[in-house]
């Protein structure tokens, strides 16, 4: 009964999590842990990972003048400076390209798989997020994190705590759903 009972609180809790979060684009001063960014990171490597390639790297920035620098360069990040921490999450090439039939770009499928645990990690510890795509400004993130001809940048995501509380929302849409076919 005991086991039941700490399964069903702990499904409760992350399915909490998957209906408040939100994308968070204003964020207290307030440091992370490093503790709590380990955490954040060990869930996004944890995620699954086709034909076993694990193919990502993840560089956390803390720098505030790298922090405005990624508001000049991406347009959709002018929040960026307010965030304590961002996350840019990679793929590697050598690691990607011959497990995944020669399409490396499938290894950004396990990007997002590591992110959205990212996001739900973050989330369970009362830590706003916000996640960005890196792939229309590779070149300004290689340059920005002095990134190897093989680490190719995927997304950037923002770390902070914020006020912004998360109210549930189901965006369950029976008219998406379709059975066997169109």
């Amino acid at each position: 009964m005991r086991r039941w009972c700490l399964r069903k609180y702990k499904e409760n809790i992350m399915i909490n999590e998957i209906y408040t979060r939100r994308s968070v684009r204003n964020f207290k001063p307030d440091e992370i842990s490093d503790e709590n960014i380990r955490k954040i990171l060990s869930a996004g490597l944890s995620g699954p990972s086709g034909h076993a390639a694990h193919p990502l790297e993840m560089i956390v920035i803390k720098s505030r003048e790298k922090m405005e620098k990624i508001a000049t360069f991406f347009p959709y990040a002018k929040f960026a400076p307010s965030a304590p921490v961002a996350i840019l999450v990679c793929h590697d090439l050598n690691r990607c390209a011959k497990l995944m039939q020669g399409n490396p770009q499938l290894s950004v499928m396990d990007a997002a798989a590591g992110i959205q645990n990212m996001l739900l990690m973050a989330k369970s510890m009362d830590i706003g997020s916000c996640w960005t795509h890196a792939m229309l400004t590779p070149n300004e993130y290689k340059e920005l994190c002095n990134l190897p001809e093989n680490i190719i940048p995927v997304a950037c995501v923002f770390f902070g705590y914020t006020d912004m509380p998360g109210k549930p929302r189901d965006k369950f849409n029976e008219s998406r759903v379709h059975s066997e076919e169109w």
